[in-house]
């Protein structure tokens, strides 16, 4: 299945937590992204957060993420202090190649110990 990352967004600016704080972090963004009154949001598909500091959120309509986007700032109070979000469209970090970094590369020969060698 493809993923449809028109319904998705990526915000940073968060605390960098873990454990329950993480659990509890996640708790408070979902409320505030669901709320059209505070976020322009809607309802969310699920949370997940792709790297350190930066959190995907998934809405289950696309137009929920376009509405956010279109809201100039965002901000969450969590853990007694204010956290201004910076908020843009998701896109997957890019995959890594399959085969070795170096290969091919001007000083590093391709092909059988053989033919390198002769």
């Amino acid at each position: 299945m493809e993923e449809d990352i028109s319904k998705s967004v990526s915000v940073r600016g968060f605390p960098n937590v873990e454990g329950e704080e993480l659990e509890n972090l996640k708790d408070k963004l979902q409320i505030y992204f669901q709320s059209a009154k505070e976020s322009r949001g809607g309802d969310v598909d699920h949370l997940e957060l792709v790297e350190p500091g930066r959190m995907k959120i998934q809405f289950v309509e696309g137009e929920a993420a376009t509405n956010v986007l279109s809201r100039p700032y965002h901000q969450i109070n969590v853990f007694g202090k204010v956290y201004p979000l910076e908020v843009q469209p998701y896109r997957p970090a890019p995959t890594k190649p399959t085969q070795p970094h170096d290969a091919g590369q001007p000083g590093y020969p391709v092909g059988s110990n053989e033919q390198i060698y002769k």
